[in-house]
């Protein structure tokens, strides 16, 4: 791993960070106040804040030429990354299910 690989996986979080405030703005605006959507939104705001702070780490540990702590961080990234995944895939497919089951009473 080089210093561009973390660099660039700082500046991708940067904009999943952007995309997770409009997305949650949105979603303030229209949305119920108690929404779930709304919780979630909230928890993979501070998950994408999580994963910054150790990509920043991870970017130290690479000028300090320490890449088993750069890729021990990485991991703990994509872990999260993985964890935001499982869940918004979760939220939708309960979404569906619920609206699929409205329709069919």
């Amino acid at each position: 791993m080089n210093d561009n690989k973390v660099d660039s996986l700082i500046a991708s979080l940067q904009t999943l960070k952007q995309a997770i405030s409009k997305a949650e703005r949105h979603l303030r605006q229209y949305a119920k106040p108690e929404s779930d959507a709304i919780t979630h939104m909230e928890s993979y705001r501070d998950i994408c804040n999580k994963q910054l702070e150790f990509a920043y780490l991870a970017s130290g540990a690479m000028e300090d030429e320490n890449s088993d702590e750069a890729f021990r961080l990485v991991n703990i990234i994509n872990e999260l990354a993985q964890l935001v995944k499982d869940d918004a895939r979760q939220v939708l497919l309960g979404r569906d299910l619920s609206e699929n089951q409205r329709q069919h009473c």
